[in-house]
């Protein structure tokens, strides 16, 4: 019986971590870039940042990387509409940031 409570708390635990360290490195990969943000460069840097701390191979919870981040949207994070090229969608960007303008990247 203790093997699957203990079993239940690490695996809670790992999910928190999972959780932060996907917030956490979402925050640093924004704001490396100074810029809004496309999911596919988030989630490139993400994955290597959770296997790096053990956390990618050994959930089994069935986390989902963009589910965590929205739930941060409103609160951390804010998505805003782009074009790029003739592609249209959103970028991830710091909430606190959405009414500042921004010196993109590629500008600097």
């Amino acid at each position: 019986m203790w093997d699957k409570f203990e079993s239940a708390v690490v695996g809670h635990q790992g999910l928190i971590n999972a959780k932060n360290e996907s917030n956490e490195a979402c925050r640093k990969v924004i704001a490396d870039r100074a810029e809004p943000t496309p999911y596919t460069i988030l989630i490139n840097q993400i994955d290597p940042a959770l296997a790096k701390r053990g956390l990618f191979g050994t959930l089994q919870t069935g986390l989902d990387v963009m589910t965590v981040l929205e739930e941060s949207v409103g609160s951390e994070f804010v998505l805003v509409d782009a074009k790029l090229g003739g592609a249209t969608g959103k970028l991830w960007w710091f909430a606190e940031m959405r009414r500042t303008s921004r010196w993109p990247k590629s500008r600097r």
